[in-house]
């Protein structure tokens, strides 16, 4: 069962006090002219064609921020759904709240949630003085350790080399979903709850 995915440059629902408050946190001069972010804008693009709906989800293997590791291949026969977040991302922190309720929703058996820490988005910006960008592994484990003291949801932390965003494509807080045969059955350029939520309903009821 495939989803159209869904490809946008720009994060939506989100309420209106929601996106003033991310707006208060980040700096727009820093965001032009930044070369760490004008130098993203191309993957963007290349993110909007790079993932093949139907295509076996590349495989991957990450350590947890409260110990052990996660394989991708050794969640099948479930769906699986995760998205790439970072504590200096405004609008994936808020998307953290909401996949909390996706966990109360569906139990363990039914789907695998999971986050996966990646590179620092806006840190030493006007909300995120105490960050930088992380230049080790284990700076890096640092902040998804409190990350994870935040959430229930299991905290999978990629490398500074960030092998796994690049497989999937270096967007701020991409989501994606897999089917419990490991193929791609959802993906969009920013965290969306609520429609992760409608493509693992479907995926449920279909495996049942």
């Amino acid at each position: 069962m495939w989803f159209k995915p869904f490809r946008t440059m720009f994060f939506s629902d989100y309420r209106r006090e929601e996106v003033r408050a991310m707006w208060k946190k980040i700096s727009l001069l820093r965001m032009i002219i930044d070369p760490r972010h004008w130098a993203e804008y191309p993957w963007f693009i290349r993110f909007l064609w790079w993932n093949k709906i139907g295509q076996v989800a590349p495989d991957f293997e990450l350590p947890l921020a409260r110990g052990g590791k996660l394989r991708l291949s050794e969640l099948r026969g479930r769906p699986v759904a995760f998205m790439f977040v970072a504590l200096t991302c405004p609008p994936a922190m808020i998307q953290v709240k909401r996949w909390a309720a996706l966990r109360e929703q569906f139990s363990e058996n039914q789907v695998a949630l999971f986050l996966i820490y990646s590179r620092e988005r806006h840190p030493g910006e006007p909300g995120y003085r105490e960050f930088h960008h992380t230049r080790t592994d284990g700076e890096k484990m640092a902040n998804a350790r409190k990350l994870s003291q935040e959430t229930d949801l299991p905290v999978l932390v990629d490398g500074v080399d960030e092998k796994v965003l690049e497989l999937y494509g270096k967007v701020p807080n991409p989501a994606f979903v897999i089917d419990s045969e490991g193929r791609l059955a959802f993906f969009s350029t920013w965290a969306d709850a609520s429609g992760v939520e409608a493509v693992l309903k479907r995926l449920v009821v279909a495996a049942h």
